[in-house]
């Protein structure tokens, strides 16, 4: 026997035994669905919920119930997070490299450090409020502080 035929057999078998079931259920009559003969245990989410008067009594109802569980009840289980207590610090400044002279001793004109109006000129090493200037190559200056590091390069017109 090949193969061929060996499979058209097993298709067959499987097309007959189809129509086979479909006539059991169509034949067949449903089972009617078997009663309980006890009624199920009250469960937290069929339990009357009283119905509030007023607002406040609402406001309470909800504060000592926990509306988003299956028993309506903190967890006994404590998650350990704390809401993060962040103040605001000092803003960072928005810097801003208006001219570079380079040279021997290369030198930096930067606009915007905190707590001075207008541009300032600046050198590597220069502190100027909480930020130092590291860097004065003839493409950037990199100025650290406030746990920043700026990057500042001139912008071409």
């Amino acid at each position: 026997m090949s193969a061929t035929v060996a499979l058209r057999i097993l298709v067959w078998t499987f097309v007959a035994l189809g129509f086979l079931a479909l006539a059991g259920a169509a034949l067949v009559p449903p089972a009617p669905p078997q009663l309980e003969a006890h009624p199920a245990p009250a469960s937290p989410l069929t339990d009357p919920m009283p119905i509030p008067r007023n607002l406040d009594s609402a406001a309470s109802l909800v504060a000592t119930r926990n509306l988003f569980r299956r028993s309506r009840q903190p967890s006994p289980i404590s998650s350990g997070a704390a809401a993060p207590t962040t103040q605001p610090g000092v803003p960072k400044p928005v810097l801003r490299l208006a001219g570079l002279v380079v040279g021997a001793d290369p030198s930096a004109v930067i606009e915007g450090f905190p707590g001075l109006e207008g541009p300032r000129v600046v050198r590597v090493g220069d502190v100027i409020g909480q930020l130092t200037v590291r860097r004065v190559d003839s493409a950037l200056v990199e100025v650290t502080g406030m746990d920043t590091t700026w990057v500042l390069r001139v912008r071409r017109p």
